[in-house]
């Protein structure tokens, strides 16, 4: 944080704040319209006989169909028997992977990249229990993994999970080895399910791509990407003071030359993970750690 000063403030991940955004569930409503790339498991609703208000259509009654499902008034009129199909909902499996890395741990403005994130996290998890879904998680660079289950409870552990792993991170840094971490998503990854990756991207390589893109057959897959200010450009001449898990630092954009190998460092990192982001093209949106989370998921996830 460039505010030694404010030693905790921001840095510190806690659950209290993470568990409160449950009162805001109503103002993010994820859509029921997002659909998997698979013929096992397409979506919230399928075509089964069942007593949803959410008629579908009638078709030729075949054995083995509920009698009581039998649509009386279309069948008088035809000279066999058809069937009325309704929508169910059903739960569909929301996997939320949180990106804990080194790289995350870094924030100039209100927060860390990594407590935006949390906080994105704690939100989608509220609103997928809200909509009826099961809620699962892997917390990287530590594969620390939640089955996804139903209900509040499902996020409170959640939530303990990451405040725990966010006090892990910060003690002792590691850089994300992304192919790890998407062989285990693989193995988390079943048909249908709704994938949310909450990631600054870095290190994401070329060679990552097939892995990704593989996800994307098999279920929805949306990145946020989490974003410093600093990161989008140099700020104004002089002197600025970080503090980092090594003690204090110094990074001097006094000079215009500084200032140019800067402003040409961060346009080569973030080009390239856009490249790599367009190509897998999954949905993204960009959260900055200045910006207010409910609103911002709110609006980008329409």
């Amino acid at each position: 944080m460039s505010d030694p000063s404010a030693a905790h403030r921001g840095v510190e991940l806690r659950a209290a704040p993470l568990i409160a955004l449950k009162a805001r569930v109503d103002e993010l409503k994820l859509s029921r319209k997002l659909r998997a790339k698979t013929s096992a498991d397409g979506g919230h609703q399928s075509r089964q006989r069942g007593r949803s208000t959410d008629y579908q259509e009638s078709r030729a009654y075949q054995p083995g169909d509920d009698v009581r499902m039998i649509d009386w008034r279309l069948s008088a009129r035809q000279p066999r028997l058809y069937t009325k199909v309704y929508a169910v909902e059903r739960e569909r499996p929301v996997l939320l992977v949180l990106d804990f890395s080194d790289s995350m741990l870094f924030g100039t403005q209100r927060t860390l990249k990594s407590i935006a994130a949390a906080e994105a996290t704690a939100a989608l998890a509220w609103a997928a229990i809200a909509r009826g879904d099961r809620v699962g998680a892997l917390v990287m660079p530590d594969l620390a993994t939640l089955k996804p289950s139903a209900g509040p409870r499902s996020v409170l552990r959640l939530i303990d999970q990451m405040v725990s792993a966010h006090r892990v991170a910060l003690a002792s840094p590691k850089a994300l080895d992304w192919h790890a971490q998407m062989l285990e998503l693989k193995r988390l990854v079943r048909p249908g399910c709704e994938i949310y990756l909450l990631t600054d991207g870095a290190g994401l390589k070329p060679a990552h791509e097939a892995m990704i893109s593989a996800l994307t057959q098999r279920a929805s897959l949306h990145i946020v990407r989490l974003v410093d200010t600093l990161e989008l450009s140099a700020p104004a001449p002089g002197s600025y003071q970080f503090s980092s898990h090594s003690g204090p630092f110094r990074l001097d954009l006094s000079g215009a030359i500084a200032r140019q190998a800067f402003s040409q460092t961060l346009c080569e990192v973030r080009e390239e993970v856009d490249a790599v982001l367009k190509r897998i093209k999954a949905r993204t949106t960009e959260l900055k750690t200045r910006d207010p989370v409910i609103e911002t998921l709110a609006m980008q996830l329409r």
